[in-house]
């Protein structure tokens, strides 16, 4: 008799592999959108942080290069000079980021600038729109060049910075700063008047072009040098946009430009690192960082514009003080809440400023004492 056991049947292999049920795909895709969601605003956190750190090493280079200039020609680099003219007498009318070139790396632009003027004979002066047109390309430096800002500069021609001189708490009268290097054509004995310093010496009210210790009485710790602007991308956003302020001339009124509406950008703001005027490498203090900017002639010239600092790193913009440190500002910084004021009488000269905390940064020798805490 058998008695084997009976065998069980064999499992049969199965035709289909099992699916995700819709339920379990929607939790996944739920959990993908979550850990989205938590992580993107890190990642662009993070790689905004990596670009203000590009724009303060940027400005501090920059501010080092000022310091550099200062050390070997006795003063900070200005604007305007009259130490070494051109063949037909002119003054060279240029902007400070010129002359700080060959402490920035770049011997060789200072030098085809310098060989340029030295040559010019032409009866209006030596100005920086005239070596321009004698260079076929323009020249972007990526050192005057902040990562955050979203420029819409396409032509090869143009010679964008973001990065500013420091033109104090100055509002009146802004396009005749012609500001001299290190007091090289001193002032006009008896020329007290407004355009007695901005036409043959350097404006009391900034850092820009003096000689220094001496004349930074307040501190070089505590003087702004160099700050930067937002370039912008041509939009009629509170940063690249124009104020749009109604019979608007050659005054920058504070108030005027806090109130008004934008309009787009269609000018060159920040597009020529080689000029002396106010809309390309001047910033001034009457306004906090990232406040509008207003334009002689209701914005349709970017010459004349008083601009303040700004940029597109969140609550404020970098600057560099004469001393080389480097500071975050914040737009909640002290101004007097920007008063519609003008700095004349002449005796103003000699007053701390009205624009609160922010305004006694900018001014070098006007005995303020501030305190500010980023």
């Amino acid at each position: 008799m058998s008695h084997e056991m009976p065998r069980m049947p064999e499992a049969q292999p199965s035709s289909a592999r099992a699916a995700f049920t819709l339920v379990e795909l929607l939790v996944v895709i739920a959990i993908i959108g979550t850990l989205v969601g938590l992580l993107l605003p890190a990642v662009q956190a993070a790689r905004e942080a990596a670009r203000r750190s590009s724009c303060q090493n940027n400005m501090k280079q920059l501010a080092l290069g000022c310091i550099n200039y200062q050390a070997a020609k006795g003063g900070l680099p200005g604007y305007k000079d009259w130490t070494a003219q051109g063949s037909g007498g002119n003054a060279r009318t240029w902007s400070f980021l010129i002359y700080a070139m060959p402490f920035l790396e770049e011997q060789s632009t200072y030098d085809q600038a310098l060989n340029y003027y030295s040559g010019y004979a032409g009866g209006s002066g030596c100005s920086d729109a005239t070596w321009r047109g004698s260079v076929t390309a323009g020249r972007r430096i990526a050192g005057l060049l902040c990562p955050s800002d979203r420029m819409s500069i396409s032509s090869a021609t143009k010679w964008p910075t973001n990065y500013r001189g420091c033109a104090g708490d100055q509002t009146f009268n802004i396009s005749n700063w012609g500001t001299y290097p290190h007091e090289a054509q001193k002032l006009l004995s008896g020329s007290v008047q407004l355009n007695g310093y901005a036409q043959y010496g350097t404006s009391p009210r900034s850092a820009i072009g003096v000689s220094f210790p001496k004349k930074i009485v307040d501190g070089m710790s505590k003087t702004v040098l160099v700050g930067e602007a937002v370039i912008g991308d041509g939009s009629d956003s509170r940063l690249s946009g124009w104020a749009n302020v109604p019979g608007y001339d050659w005054y920058t009124l504070p108030q005027d430009c806090l109130a008004a509406t934008f309009t787009a950008n269609t000018n060159d703001i920040g597009f020529y690192w080689t000029s002396s005027t106010p809309g390309q490498t001047w910033f001034y203090n009457t306004l906090p960082p990232n406040g509008p900017r207003c334009a002689h002639h209701n914005g349709t010239t970017s010459t004349n514009a008083g601009i303040p600092a700004s940029s597109y790193h969140p609550g404020g913009a970098v600057v560099a003080m004469c001393d080389g440190g480097v500071r975050f500002i914040g737009e909640s910084i002290d101004t007097n809440n920007s008063p519609n004021m003008d700095p004349v009488p002449n005796p103003f000269w000699g007053q701390a400023s009205r624009w609160g905390v922010w305004g006694a940064m900018a001014t070098p020798n006007q005995g303020e004492n501030y305190t500010y805490a980023e």
